[in-house]
């Protein structure tokens, strides 16, 4: 679709005839209340189209592969999900949650009976080995499963069909079947050993876009509902220029808000790494005064700068840091 000194990007199409749903006894035994764990269906013998469209962009500077794929469903009671064998030499996997990048193994113990098994992710899933590593980032796709027989490989639902809810009684859900189209979107990340960090803050970096705005706008110059007049705007913009800049190998910016009580700014990290790392971020002229805080954003120690303007705090493993800034 597109090649220049940029980016490329390709386009797959696919047309795919696949059961239309599960057969008419299945509808028996959910309005019998049948255990869904006993319960013995067929697929539909009637076909119906399934059209995938698949977009890869690979950016010069980009550190991973995009991908938006585009599925016009017509079909119930299935699952679409994108699998990509690893080929990596480890038993465990990573997957970031709340406040925190969790390490899972990779088969379940003998007390998993859940016939499915599939894990819960929020912007990312990863695995690595000894040399390499291979990321996964997404965009509000939740469901994951790492199949350990086929190359360790990570499988990410795109789409999932189904007719009810819960594990007792008949709860019909109906739009739960996603007729329709829709668009999913994920990012294969990989890096090297030694690199996961870096491979973190691309997989957060990868739930938002750039945005680009007008400066120089007055609303005070409204002439019809929905317009502005633009203010004469004189000088130039630095070519690089940011509120807060922050180093720390896999740490992660949560929050940026101001207090609920008191006009000072509150940041928070989360040190997603399973060792000490240590957080920098430069005095910006705003500032007069950092200390830490915690949730309740209480004033706690003041921090103070180094002869560069930087400061320095060594956060612990996984921990959750809090810092009031006086402006």
């Amino acid at each position: 679709m597109e090649k220049n000194a940029f980016r490329t990007v390709v386009e797959i199409c696919h047309e795919m005839m696949i059961p239309s749903g599960m057969g008419e006894e299945l509808q028996r035994q959910r309005e019998m209340c049948i255990d869904p764990y006993t319960r013995v269906a067929n697929r539909s013998k009637e076909l119906v189209p399934m059209e995938v469209k698949t977009v890869l962009t690979l950016e010069k500077s980009g550190k991973g592969l995009h991908v938006a794929t585009t599925i016009c469903n017509q079909a119930k009671d299935h699952r679409v999900r994108v699998v990509m064998p690893t080929g990596l030499n480890t038993s465990t996997h990573l997957a970031d949650s709340a406040f925190e990048v969790v390490k899972r193994n990779n088969r379940h113990n003998d007390t998993w009976t859940n016939p499915c098994g599939c894990e819960r992710q929020q912007c990312f899933a990863a695995m690595e080995d000894e040399t390499n590593g291979l990321l996964v980032a997404n965009r509000g796709l939740y469901e994951y499963e790492v199949l350990a027989d086929e190359e360790n490989a990570i499988a990410v639902t795109l789409l999932r069909s189904v007719a009810e809810m819960g594990d007792w009684g008949y709860f019909p859900t109906p739009k739960a079947q996603q007729i329709g189209t829709f668009t999913l979107e994920f990012e294969v990340v990989p890096y090297a050993a030694g690199k996961t960090g870096e491979a973190f803050t691309e997989g957060y970096a990868f739930q938002q876009d750039l945005t680009a705005a007008q400066a120089g706008l007055s609303k005070a110059w409204l002439r019809k509902p929905g317009q502005v007049k633009p203010e004469l705007v004189s000088g130039e913009m630095p070519l690089e220029m940011s509120f807060l800049r922050f180093e720390g190998e896999g740490i992660h910016l949560t929050a940026f808000k101001k207090g609920l009580a008191k006009d000072d700014l509150f940041v928070r990290f989360v040190n997603n790494m399973p060792q000490d790392e240590v957080l920098s971020f430069r005095k910006e002229s705003w500032m007069k005064e950092v200390y830490r805080s915690n949730v309740v954003e209480e004033k706690g120690e003041v921090l103070c700068p180094d002869e560069n303007g930087v400061y320095h705090v060594t956060l612990r493993e996984f921990e959750i840091a809090t810092f009031g800034v006086v402006k």
